[in-house]
């Protein structure tokens, strides 16, 4: 039987290659000749395994797995035809399968074999498949799009909702603290009004708000205090020369006396100005500069004197005898 039904397999894969569309497949397997209680996990794990007994550092990978059903179902369920598809990335994989499943005895029984042959594809049915499968991907990614398009759009609805309800919240305490201060000025003024009230009915008039007290720098007023006593003493000068004259009959006073009144005020600013004193020092140090050139002048002519004259004839000084014919 299992003869029988591999010749009539080989015989149908010739009259499918004769059509140009139609190719053996390198990566897919068809496997027949299965047990009919085989699920498709099961086939799987078998072809899995089958690969990795042949090829023990390999790690395979099935990128389809497919069993063929009945048409008709049979009590309700699908009925399976014994055959299945199987399809690798890699061409090692398919052939390690291939060589570890075809007609192997340990694998099901030894009276069912499994029969495993490279699969007959049809370009245009792939092509077709490529479409329906790139058509998918198309529909899931937009749905996946629309979906996060969504929950961006809830995430900035929510933000958009939290920023107006902060909003709100601003606007309420910025009125409440407006309010706080309004009611507070209010209880201010209510009260100066109720404290001038009380003044004005005890004093029997109007009365007024204190003004503010400004805080004066004591050293300037000092100073301006010392500069209204000096002239207020020089004042009081003029004023008894003056009764004194009048007293006495003299004459109104001059142009040279103003003149000299007015020098004399400036003497009496400039002494009561803060910086008199250093100009006295200033003074004094000049003074004392002179002397000491004056003093020094002094020494270099005695000195002259001494080595170019003899002071000790009586007439005045006279050369001395070893410069007298040099000076000639």
């Amino acid at each position: 039987a299992d003869m029988k039904m591999r010749e009539r397999s080989h015989r149908e894969k010739l009259e499918k290659l004769k059509s140009p569309n139609n190719f053996v497949s390198p990566t897919r397997l068809l496997v027949k000749n299965l047990p009919y209680n085989v699920t498709k996990n099961q086939f799987r794990a078998l072809c899995l395994k089958a690969v990795k007994a042949r090829a023990t550092k390999a790690k395979p990978k099935a990128v389809q797995c497919k069993l063929l059903y009945e048409d008709r179902p049979v009590q309700g369920q699908l009925k399976s035809t014994g055959r299945g598809f199987i399809e690798f990335e890699e061409h090692e994989h398919a052939m390690c399968c291939l060589r570890e499943l075809n007609n192997n005895p340990d694998t099901f029984t030894k009276t069912s074999r499994p029969v495993v042959e490279f699969a007959i594809e049809n370009s245009l049915k792939i092509r077709d498949r490529e479409i329906r499968l790139s058509r998918a991907k198309a529909n899931k990614s937009q749905k996946e799009k629309a979906a996060g398009d969504s929950v961006e759009k809830q995430k900035k609805e929510r933000k958009a909702e939290v920023e107006t309800e902060k909003d709100s919240t601003r606007v309420k305490r910025s009125r409440e603290g407006n309010s706080k201060k309004s009611e507070k000025r209010k209880e201010s003024l209510n009260y100066e009004s109720s404290r001038l009230s009380g003044k004005a009915a005890a004093t029997g008039g109007v009365a007024k708000r204190p003004e503010k007290r400004v805080k004066v720098d004591k050293t300037h007023t000092k100073d301006q205090k010392d500069r209204k006593a000096q002239s207020a003493g020089v004042q009081k000068q003029k004023v008894g020369k003056k009764a004194k004259k009048a007293e006495s009959g003299t004459k109104a006073p001059s142009k040279a006396f103003e003149s000299s009144s007015k020098a004399s005020r400036k003497r009496v600013s400039e002494d009561s100005h803060p910086n008199a004193e250093q100009k006295a020092v200033k003074r004094s140090k000049q003074k004392s500069k002179s002397k000491h050139t004056t003093d020094r002048l002094d020494d270099l002519v005695d000195a002259y004197k001494s080595k170019y004259f003899d002071e000790d004839k009586v007439g005045g000084a006279t050369f001395k005898s070893g410069l007298k014919g040099w000076f000639q």
